[in-house]
C-alpha cells in the first residue's frame, strides 16, 4: 500500500472480501471493505469509497467491535476531507476520537487527533489546530510511530505556513519528507514535496519552488496518480512567470 500498488491491493482485498462473505464473518468483511475503500480513496474514487465505508461501519456495529467502529469514523473523516466537505469530515474525526478514548487506543486517539488538527486547519482554526496536531504528534513520538509522525509533521507544516511562521513549517515538511521517503511511501511523499513547493513559492524561493515540485510529479507520474496534473499546473505556471 505504501509503494502504490492499489490496483492490486483492490484485487487482493476482493478475494479477501469474498473469503469473509463465504465463512459469514463481520469482522473481517468490515476489515476487507476498509481497504478497499483507502485504497480507492488514494485512486480517487470517491463514490466507490465511500460505499465500502459504509457498509464497513455497519459491519463493524453488526461484529459489536467499536474499534472498527472508530476506525472507519476516521476513514470516513479522511474521504470527506479529500471531497472538500471538512464540516462533515470534523464530525467523523471527532467521533473516531471520543471511540478511541473511550477504549483507551492511543494509537487510535493520536490518529484521529492529526486528522482533526488537519481539518480545523482548512477551515481556518489555525490555534486549535495546532494544539491537537501537538497532541497527536506527541502520541505518536512515545509510540514511536514513524508514519504518525510523518504525517502529523506535514499537518504542522501546513499549519504553521498558515501562521507565517515559515521556518518552522519548513522544519516540519523535511521532517515529513524524509520519513516517508526513508518508508517508502511515494505518494505521501510527493504528497508534502508538493505543499513544499507552495512554501518555497510562499517565501519567494522559485528555484526551490520548481525543485520540489519537479520531484513530486516524478513521484506522482511513475504511480500514474491523478494529482500529477494540479503539480503539473504548478510548474506550468511557474515556468510562465
Amino acid at each position: 500500500f505504501l509503494r502504490g500498488y492499489w490496483h492490486d491491493l483492490i484485487a487482493t482485498q476482493l478475494t479477501a472480501l469474498a473469503a469473509a462473505e463465504r465463512l459469514d464473518d463481520p469482522g473481517a468483511q468490515a476489515q476487507a471493505h476498509r481497504a478497499l475503500a483507502r485504497a480507492d480513496g488514494r485512486l480517487r474514487r470517491f463514490a466507490e469509497s465511500r460505499a465500502h465505508l459504509e457498509r464497513s461501519l455497519e459491519l463493524s456495529a453488526l461484529a459489536g467491535d467499536p474499534s472498527a467502529q472508530a476506525a472507519t469514523h476516521n476513514n470516513l473523516g479522511n474521504l470527506a476531507q479529500l471531497q472538500g466537505r471538512h464540516r462533515e469530515a470534523l464530525e467523523h474525526s471527532r467521533r473516531a476520537l471520543d471511540l478511541y478514548r473511550g477504549l483507551g487506543h492511543r494509537f487510535g486517539e493520536a490518529h484521529a487527533l492529526n486528522s482533526i488538527g488537519w481539518q480545523l486547519a482548512v477551515l481556518g482554526e489555525h490555534a486549535e489546530a495546532r494544539d491537537r496536531c501537538g497532541e497527536a504528534l506527541d502520541l505518536f513520538l512515545e509510540i514511536g510511530y514513524r508514519y504518525g509522525e510523518a504525517a502529523t509533521s506535514d499537518s504542522l507544516g501546513y499549519i504553521h505556513a498558515r501562521l507565517g511562521l515559515e521556518s518552522e513549517a519548513l522544519k516540519c515538511y523535511l521532517r515529513a519528507r524524509e520519513i516517508f521517503r526513508d518508508l517508502g511511501d511515494r505518494f505521501e511523499e510527493a504528497d508534502t514535496l508538493s505543499r513544499l513547493g507552495d512554501l518555497y513559492r510562499s517565501i519567494d524561493d522559485p528555484a526551490a519552488a520548481q525543485d520540489a515540485w519537479s520531484r513530486a510529479l516524478a513521484l506522482l507520474d511513475d504511480l500514474d496518480h491523478p494529482d500529477a496534473d494540479g503539480v503539473r499546473a504548478k510548474l506550468r505556471e511557474a515556468a510562465a512567470g
